[in-house]
């Protein structure tokens, strides 16, 4: 005898709505000037199941970079609609490397 309670096909789910995440407030206060990091963690939040992660990589970046350095990475992420932190150290680490001296061979 089975259970109809406890079969598969019985059980319900109970999504909750998506969480808030304690990062996206630290990514905020952060860059408070800046309006864009508040509409960034947003569609960050839209778009990745694991957003508090890149929230927290992305104030991390913060730490080895400056806040304006990463402001500005955020405005240029958002503009080309690239969300995650893995965006934003690329942005930041290609604005180090010095311009490339290599001349086209003609």
């Amino acid at each position: 005898m089975t259970d109809d309670r406890m079969s598969p096909t019985r059980t319900q789910r109970n999504w909750s709505p998506a969480p808030t995440f304690p990062a996206a407030n630290a990514v905020g206060d952060l860059f408070k000037p800046d309006a864009q990091a508040e509409v960034y963690c947003r569609r960050l939040q839209d778009k990745r199941l694991n957003a508090s992660h890149h929230i927290q990589k992305i104030v991390a970046l913060s730490e080895l970079y400056s806040p304006e350095k990463v402001a500005r990475a955020l405005d240029d992420a958002l503009a080309f609609e690239a969300f995650g932190c893995e965006y934003i150290a690329n942005i930041l680490l290609q604005r180090e490397q010095p311009p490339s001296s290599l001349r086209p061979c003609i």
